[in-house]
């Protein structure tokens, strides 16, 4: 999907977005974020429970036709992304769809970091992965994978530009400039930033989310035709618990998936 955005280059329209929020909770860390996408996906949501003898057992969002977009496992392990549409990207990379789910078949943060590091990406994207232990980030390009610090104890936060990659794409970053993507990332991460002293805990964070006022929650009629897809929780302690909603806030609950 995220490949498929390059050969949108030249519509003038930006692309959809996502925010992401990962931090320290009691016994552990959580990972919270909604997924923009085209409004047309709507009705698409799909949550898939794997497992299998080379991956623990898994809990994937995604969209009918897709192998995942963002997951969870039960060894602990939680990746949320971020497309980074201005960094540099390549036709003989691996796509984001399937270094989501390579890293997510890890089973801790080191390995999946690893594995991040070892292939050559297809799309600029933000990893964020989330252990009982802690939140590792790194920022994905053609060119390199840089890691963006989390100091012990803060919160991650991060929408759709990059924070600490520089292997920008001038004709993609002017592209992404005069449609708004970029103003639109920068706002959303602002808002984000304004409220960092209010995410005490899961339920915090779930609130912002929660926020049908929020710039976070995308809409079509007001997003040019971006809407939020779904957002997930993924609270990483000693008993992982996954949750998701369709649909933006306001219209669906929050559902508890399990693990097989």
């Amino acid at each position: 999907m995220d490949e498929q955005w390059w050969y949108d280059s030249t519509v003038p329209t930006p692309p959809p977005g996502c925010s992401l929020i990962a931090l320290p909770v009691a016994e552990g860390h959580a990972l919270i974020q909604n997924m923009d996408l085209p409004e047309h996906m709507e009705g698409g949501q799909v949550a898939l429970r794997l497992a299998g003898p080379d991956m623990p057992g898994t809990v994937v969002l995604t969209s009918a036709g897709l192998i995942g977009l963002t997951g969870a496992n039960d060894s602990g392990l939680a990746i949320g992304v971020n497309t980074l549409l201005m960094l540099a990207h390549a036709n003989d990379g691996l796509p984001v769809a399937f270094a989501m789910r390579h890293a997510l078949a890890a089973s801790t943060r080191n390995e999946a970091r690893q594995r991040l590091a070892a292939m050559r990406h297809a799309s600029g994207q933000h990893y964020a992965i989330v252990s009982r232990e802690g939140i590792t980030a790194v920022e994905c390009s053609a060119l390199s994978t840089a890691p963006l610090p989390v100091p012990p104890g803060a919160a991650l936060l991060h929408t759709n530009h990059p924070l600490s990659n520089p292997d920008t794409d001038p004709t993609a970053l002017a592209r992404l400039e005069d449609a708004g993507f970029s103003k639109s990332s920068r706002q959303r991460l602002n808002w984000l930033e304004a409220r960092r002293v209010l995410l005490v805990d899961a339920e915090a964070a779930k609130a912002l989310f929660d926020n049908t006022g929020a710039p976070i929650c995308m809409r079509a009629e007001t997003h040019d035709g971006s809407s939020t897809f779904a957002s997930v929780l993924y609270e990483m302690k000693d008993n992982p618990r996954v949750r998701m909603r369709v649909g933006r806030a306001g219209g669906h609950q929050w559902r508890d998936i399990r693990f097989l």
